[in-house]
Parts: C-alpha cells; sequence; structure tokens
C-alpha cells in the first residue's frame, strides 16, 4: 500500500514540476504595494530587494483554501461515505466542527497543520490597473514598481547541505483545468481504494493505515496547489508568484528569515533581489514630492527607472 501511496505522489510531483514549468512569464511584472512597500524596496538598499512575507499573515483569509474547498467536493464525489468519514485531512485538529462564524479561524488552524511553510510576494502582469490600486495599492495613494522577471529568477538560500530554491510561478484561475487536475488525482486515490478496501475490511490496523497515505497524498497535493490555484473572481490580478516553501520544519534556519510589524502584530519575511525597471505613483499620490524625493538616486541605482504617474481618475 505504501509503495502504491508513493507511486502516486511521485506521478504527481512531475506533473506539478512540469507544471510550474510550461508558462512563460512576461519580461516585466509589477507590484503594487504603499509607501512602506516602496521605502523597503527601492530606499532602504544598496541593492533593491523585495519581500516575501510568511502567507500566514497575507490580507486574504482564504488564502490556501481555495484548494482544500475543491478537494472536499471531488472526494465526497468519488470516495464512499465511509472512507471519507475516516480521513482526517479535512477535520478541525482541535476537535469538532467550528461555528460558522469562527470559519476564518477554522481556516488559519486548518493551514498551520495541513501545509509547508511558505514565504511569498505577488506580481500582476497588469501595470495601472484600477482594481490592484484599489485593493493593493493603498487605494491609489501606493506605487506600481515594474521589476525585471529575469533578476527574480535563480536565487536560491543555502545553509549547509539545505537548498531552498525560489520559484516564480503563475496562478491558475480556470475553474475547469483546477477541478480537472483535482479529480484525476482523486481518481488515482479511489482506484487505490477500491483495490484494497474489500481486501483490508477485517483488518482495522492496516485499514487504518491505508486511510493514513491517503491523508498524507491530500496533504501533499494541498499544499503543493494551494498557493497556485486561485479563485476564478480574481482572474483580473493576472498574478505571479515569488515563492519559497520551507519543506522540512528542522531547517528554517537555512531561511533568512526577518521580522517585521505589521498593524498589531509581527511578521516574518524573506529578502530575494530585484531589478527595478519603473515605478507608477498612484492616482492620488503628488507626483512632483514623489520625484523630489526620488532626486537623490536619479544618478545611482534608480538613473535608468522610469517614472511616471497613473492616469487613472481615482478619487
Amino acid at each position: 500500500m505504501a509503495i502504491e501511496a508513493d507511486g502516486i505522489k511521485k506521478k504527481w510531483r512531475e506533473i506539478h514540476a512540469n507544471g510550474r514549468g510550461s508558462i512563460t512569464p512576461p519580461e516585466t511584472l509589477y507590484h503594487y504595494t504603499d509607501v512602506h512597500g516602496l521605502h523597503g524596496i527601492v530606499f532602504s538598499n544598496n541593492d533593491s530587494e523585495i519581500w516575501l512575507t510568511d502567507f500566514r499573515s497575507t490580507n486574504d483569509p482564504t488564502e490556501g483554501c481555495h484548494v482544500k474547498t475543491l478537494l472536499e467536493k471531488s472526494v465526497a464525489k468519488n470516495l464512499p461515505a465511509n472512507a471519507v468519514a475516516a480521513l482526517g485531512y479535512f477535520r478541525n485538529p482541535h476537535g469538532g466542527m467550528l461555528a460558522e462564524a469562527d470559519e476564518m479561524l477554522a481556516n488559519f488552524m486548518w493551514i498551520a497543520n495541513n501545509l509547508d511553510r511558505r514565504f511569498l510576494t505577488s506580481f500582476s502582469e497588469s501595470e495601472n490597473e484600477l482594481s490592484q490600486w484599489v485593493h493593493y495599492g493603498a487605494g491609489g495613494t501606493g506605487y506600481c514598481i515594474g521589476v525585471s522577471t529575469e533578476s527574480l529568477l535563480n536565487q536560491e538560500y543555502t545553509a549547509g547541505d539545505i537548498t531552498f530554491k525560489l520559484q516564480l510561478i503563475p496562478v491558475e484561475y480556470r475553474l475547469h483545468i483546477q477541478t480537472k487536475m483535482i479529480n484525476e488525482f482523486i481518481a488515482d486515490i479511489a482506484e487505490c481504494y477500491e483495490k484494497h478496501a474489500p481486501i483490508l475490511s477485517t483488518h482495522s490496523r492496516a485499514l487504518s493505515t491505508m486511510y493514513g497515505e491517503f491523508d498524507n497524498l491530500l496533504r501533499w497535493f494541498g499544499s503543493a496547489y494551494s498557493l497556485e490555484f486561485k479563485n476564478p473572481h480574481f482572474s483580473s490580478e493576472r498574478e505571479w508568484r515569488l515563492i519559497v516553501e520551507v519543506t522540512r520544519p528542522d531547517s528554517i534556519n537555512a531561511i533568512p528569515a526577518r521580522s517585521r510589524v505589521k498593524g498589531m502584530g509581527i511578521t516574518w519575511y524573506v529578502p530575494a533581489k530585484c531589478a527595478v525597471q519603473s515605478i507608477m505613483a498612484g492616482p492620488k499620490v503628488e507626483y512632483e514630492q514623489f520625484r523630489a524625493a526620488c532626486a537623490p538616486l536619479m544618478f545611482t541605482r534608480l538613473g535608468k527607472v522610469r517614472l511616471s504617474k497613473s492616469d487613472i481618475p481615482l478619487r
């Protein structure tokens, strides 16, 4: 049984890796941020760097849970009820079902117990996009930073024999593609279940082991695709993500994590190098004041950076 589960995981690891490398990113990607983000990326270091934030601290409380919802639907459709009930993957690890009002807390606990630790930052293919200004550009008082895609590639963190590579990946919004992949993955598990369940039905320990193998497969798939599958309602963002995955909890020290204040709390991030090509001031930014702030750097590292102001009439 363990051998078959390993085979399923190996198959889908290859599918996952091949899928990540199948789409060529544009030459420039755009990062929307507020004035604090602009200062951190452009003004506070000799070399421009961007921060990859612990995804548990992102602004979207449903981050990582879209794939869980799709997995739940597919499992319920393709596995018998007794098998679904035996799986621990979807249950609240603290016992019982949380009230609907506590859905955000339930999502957080599920993420903390099922997903590898990830650090990420987001980019868009679109420069000067209204929805991006509203949601990520401080309501139009922020900035859109154009970054060379090439500068984001081939970065890694190394400590001793441990190496973690940063990966630039596109977000998949097409629900039919997401559903198709998940159904095919669950079909592999269902085939394995149908093969072994009748034989193991009288051996409770062996049956429990089989469900444990299925849980591990679900955890791997959920973790692998959690930050790549996104609700189709967000498709206008045309998002790419720079991600580093800490798949071994004991190796967190290989990542140069730093802390910063965010709102009323503390969050962790890791730096990555980037080459800034352009900076667009938001619709509500005082452009001349922004240009004056950039002036001391125009003869050094901002010399070839294109400065502009958004022409979107946002009030």
